[in-house]
């Protein structure tokens, strides 16, 4: 903490210490008006460094920084001001004058931000034309300053929000400009107070009334490519993808009238502007039809007159009525009718929302790059939610759709906003998938179109269609199906099968097709209908169970965790001290996968070429049920975030504290790593760091054998590893908090929900649900994960087989064992209380007892089926195979590609054979240039025998982890055999 040595108030950061001396401390006011002077501080220019010396903020700067400094927060508060009238003062320019600040503030206090800009309208409104009226064009951004308070803390903070850079000249509406200005600094003022502290938007729990599901269908037309060598690396665009036709569902939820959905679609080259042309109209119509009409409220019934009367909770915060609150009657602005009973606060922010969501599958991944384009050539504003800068997670366009005089007579338009979002960032599969886990009564818009029976059912699956053969405008004037040749896949290098192509035979004359265009629209027609039905059910299953409309939000993340703020009614508090924030971000580390021994073969009797000569094997693949679910389960950080002093840290036991102690700790650390340990801790070594590896070129998460320091560990790991028998050398810092099992009931409500359900569509979202929460908590839980792998692998598993078991592979929340037993389904039997066998078919050959599935506990991947070995060839890239089937993976390696390029004889030779040369896969892939959307052909390494994460001993199969004390020793006996080796002559 950061404290004012005038009026000793508290504050978080030094910058908001120092804007608070200069601007609002009064006792330095009163000191300045007539009271004691404060001393001067001189100014040190140092003679020992070539670092600038700021005069104005008393501070030296790189010289590489100056620039960013000049333009920093700190600086302009530091700057000398000039008063130009009453409230306005102008700062010292910067980088020669060519951007000027000025400060407005008001004597007064004020809470509401739209009584303060009121309040200064006229003063800003005056700065701005005097400039644009001296430089004709300018740019503009606001930037506002709010103190904030924890009383019970008596912490002080002011925080700034600010706006992007306006071009302004001599025709810009100025009003509309800072209108638009402040309903931005508005938003961003509620998203700070509204975040990741308690639940507040209870405006999501309101079913949005319009939607629009819309999709791209694109030729592919060829580019003249060379045949790079396959023995390298290469990228090379084959297609470039443009857009020929374009459709768009628009389903309008009112429940007094069915008949407003409509489809709509375009074809050729213009076929986007079309379509964001027609969108636009569809956005005045429904403004000027549906929103700015408010429909006044029919007649209660004595029903409903009668359970006003007796209602004792709001409808929407579900909070009682307190004896000052005013009560008041909710209504629907569409239909008139009446809600329920609601406070007055409640019922004015429980509006419809000013925008209209446009649902596409993969929007991120494909479309957006098609739509932004267009998007940007208009003259309308366009917010952007960017993973990069080309592929965006969601992306809204602001339309003007009327205007209207307020009680200041001014013209102030209103704006409806058509929001892009992607269903994929929600339901992370292909839309086949997803609409094959529909039953035929939830594909209600689907049957809204197709009446028959026999129609029905051929549209209500995926489609079939030639992506590939479509390179050409003049294709789509066929007037017959194409052969089943032409339907063959470049993207995924398949045909389609016999059935497919009978099926889309049935679906051209069913429907009476006349050209390729006519099937186009209509396979395009059926994508849209199953994507309206998909995310429709979805977004029914979410009002149901969480009370929330997911078509407010943009992620899956953003819905859950909301979803569970809501159910839990927990307040969190929020991180003020940002060195308590980056502490916290340095233990952040992620799932830990590595492979230790590359190669296994099982010998047991469960398999064909069992050999009784040999010791008995097995290969166990075991998988923990849920682990995001049960280490978001545990006790969490809740708030009370505070640092030790140094004798709290000197009195502070590790060892005494419980896993469910009302207090956790995080700390900073040294430890140590015994050599003695080093043998039996090689296989999963305790606390992972990120780094980089000899020979290495980026960071990665790698278990080690290596001493720590300044390592950021919760407690729960510590008190693991040193009972485990690394040493504490030095304890730098610790942070405690207040923890509790605040986010159990909420997996635990999922859980059920999934249990209960038969439906696999519901069954899916309730594993969604519980999944997408686990990155807001992210924080701690990673650590989490590492107890319960550990502590099953370390206590459970040793102990029962001691040297007889090894790992073979870890990734996150699962591991490949080799166990030397007479029978594993034997022993699991005996503990069958420790795993979780609810995969088991209910009559197995080993007599394994189904049970019911509980997160936490670990499951046989394989359900009893014999593993007969293993190959691997680093994180994420191994080979398995059972008697009867076999899995391959390979990091970033197309799934189709996997399953038909590699084999296992490449496994195994890039895992037994050091001298074994890499293995290239080809695959197409789609990607984007400048927001151009290409296929492009891939030669990339898909197998190689250099994995850094581990030491690889000289058979090539088995490993040790880096820090191990033989890795010296082996590098040492390896250039000792080198060197032997240039004096043994060769013989005949």
């Amino acid at each position: 903490m950061h404290h004012c040595e005038n009026c000793n108030k508290q504050f978080t950061t030094r910058q908001s210490r120092l804007r608070h001396e200069k601007l609002y401390c009064q006792v330095v006011k009163k000191q300045e008006n007539g009271g004691p002077a404060a001393k001067k501080q001189k100014i040190c220019h140092s003679t020992a460094s070539n670092n600038y010396m700021c005069v104005t903020c008393n501070q030296e700067i790189a010289p590489k920084l100056i620039t960013a400094h000049e333009r920093s927060r700190q600086h302009r508060n530091n700057c000398q001001s000039t008063p130009l009238e009453d409230g306005v003062f102008a700062l010292s320019s910067a980088f020669k004058s060519r951007i000027a600040s000025y400060r407005i503030c008001d004597e007064g206090h004020y809470i509401d931000l739209n009584e303060f800009m009121d309040k200064i309208h006229n003063k800003l409104l005056r700065l701005i034309v005097s400039q644009i009226e001296k430089f004709s064009t300018i740019k503009i951004n606001l930037e506002l300053f709010r103190l904030y308070t924890i009383e019970s803390k008596n912490i002080f903070d002011v925080k700034s929000f600010n706006t992007t850079n306006r071009i302004v000249t001599l025709g810009t509406n100025i009003r509309n400009m800072l209108h638009d200005f402040q309903e931005v600094i508005s938003q961003k003022m509620m998203d700070f107070l509204e975040r990741d502290s308690e639940f507040q938007n209870y405006h999501h729990k309101m079913t949005i009334p319009f939607i629009v599901y819309a999709d791209f269908e694109c030729l592919l037309k060829p580019m003249s490519t060379v045949a790079p060598n396959p023995n390298q690396s290469f990228s090379i665009k084959t297609f470039l993808q443009q857009p020929y036709s374009c459709a768009y569902y628009e389903y309008i939820k009112c429940s007094y009238n069915d008949q407003l959905p409509k489809f709509q679609s375009f074809r050729g080259q213009s076929s986007v502007v079309d379509f964001i042309t027609a969108l636009e109209i569809d956005l005045i119509e429904i403004y000027t039809k549906y929103l700015s009409i408010v429909q006044p409220m029919l007649p209660l019934t004595i029903q409903e007159e009668f359970d006003y009367l007796t209602a004792t909770e709001c409808h929407i915060c579900q909070k009682p009525f307190q004896q000052n609150d005013i009560k008041v009657k909710d209504h629907c602005h569409l239909t008139g009718r009446y809600r329920s009973a609601a406070h007055s606060n409640c019922n004015l922010n429980f509006q419809i929302p000013n925008f209209i969501p446009i649902v596409f599958h993969n929007l991120t991944n494909y479309d957006s790059y098609l739509l932004i384009k267009e998007l940007a050539l208009e003259e309308s504003e366009i917010n952007i939610l960017g993973k990069t800068k080309e592929k965006y997670i969601t992306f809204s366009k602001k339309n003007c759709v009327g205007e209207y005089l307020n009680s200041n007579n001014r013209i102030v338009k209103e704006h409806l906003h058509l929001r892009f979002i992607d269903s994929f960032q929600f339901l992370a599969c292909s839309l086949e998938k997803l609409a094959a886990a529909l039953d035929d009564a939830q594909c209600m818009e689907v049957k809204r179109y197709f009446l028959v029976d026999r129609e029905f059912q051929l549209i209500r699956q995926k489609g079939v269609f030639p992506y590939s053969f479509i390179d050409d405008f003049s294709k789509l004037d066929f007037t017959e199906l194409p052969q089943k040749i032409d339907f063959y896949y470049k993207l995924r290098d398949e045909h389609i099968s016999e059935d497919d192509y009978q099926r889309a035979n049935t679906v051209w004359d069913t429907f009476h097709c006349q050209t390729l265009d006519e099937y186009s629209d209509l396979y395009l027609k059926s994508d849209i209908l199953l994507l309206a039905d998909v995310f429709e059910n979805f977004r029914n299953m979410c009002l149901k169970h969480y009370e929330l409309d997911p078509a407010h939000y943009v992620t899956a993340p953003s819905l859950s965790w909301n979803a569970m703020l809501k159910f839990t009614h927990v307040k969190l508090e929020l991180l003020t001290d940002i060195d308590m924030l980056h502490f916290f971000k340095k233990g952040i580390r992620g799932g830990v996968s590595t492979c230790v021994k590359r190669a296994a073969q099982a010998n047991n009797k469960f398999l064909p070429n069992y050999d009784p000569s040999k010791p008995t094997s097995y290969i166990l693949y075991l998988d923990a049920t849920n682990l995001y679910g049960w280490a978001m389960s545990e006790v969490l950080p809740l708030g009370g975030f505070t640092w030790l002093t140094q004798d709290e840290i000197n009195s502070l036991s590790i060892m005494d504290l419980t896993d469910t102690t009302p207090e956790g700790y995080v700390l900073e650390v040294d430890i140590s790593y015994p050599h003695h340990l080093h043998n039996s801790h090689n296989d999963m070594p305790f606390l992972p760091e990120n780094l980089i590896p000899p020979n290495g070129k980026c960071a990665k998460l790698i278990p080690n054998l290596c001493a720590k320091t300044n390592y950021i560990i919760h407690y729960r790991n510590l008190k693991q590893a040193l009972q485990n028998g690394l040493e504490l050398t030095k304890i730098h810092r610790v942070l405690k908090f207040n923890q509790s099992s605040w986010l159990k009931p909420y997996i635990d409500l999922n859980t059920k929900l999934r249990n209960q359900t038969k439906n696999k569509f519901e069954k899916d979202l309730f594993k969604l649900m519980n999944n997408s929460v686990y990155g807001k908590t992210m924080e701690n839980v990673d650590n989490r994960l590492d107890i319960k792998l550990a502590t099953h692998w370390k206590k459970t598993v040793t102990i029962k087989y001691g040297n007889n078991v090894q790992l073979l592979y870890t990734d996150t929340d699962s591991l490949i064992l080799e166990i030397y037993t007479e029978n594993v389904h034997n022993d699991i039997k005996q503990n069958i209380d420790r795993f979780d066998t609810s995969n088991y078919p209910e009559n197995n050959i080993h007599d394994i007892l189904k049970t019911v599935s509980v997160i936490g506990k670990m499951k046989d991947e394989y359900a009893g089926v014999p593993i007969a070995l293993l190959y691997g060839t680093g994180a994420k890239a191994y080979c398995v195979q059972t008697v009867n089937d076999i899995t391959k993976k390979a990091k970033g390696v197309s799934k189709h590609v996997i399953d038909k390029s590699l084999t296992r004889l490449q496994y195994r030779a890039i895992a037994t054979n050091p001298s074994s040369s890499s293995v290239f896969c080809v695959m197409n892939v789609f990607k984007s240039y400048l927001h151009n959307m290409y296929t492009e052909l891939r030669n990339k390494i898909a197998l190689s025998n250099f994995d850094d994460k581990r030491y690889i001993l000289g058979n090539s199969i088995d490993t040790l982890a880096w820090g191990h004390y033989d890795i010296d020793r082996d590098r040492n006996l390896d250039s000792l055999i080198r060197e032997l080796r240039k004096y043994v002559e060769p013989t005949d």
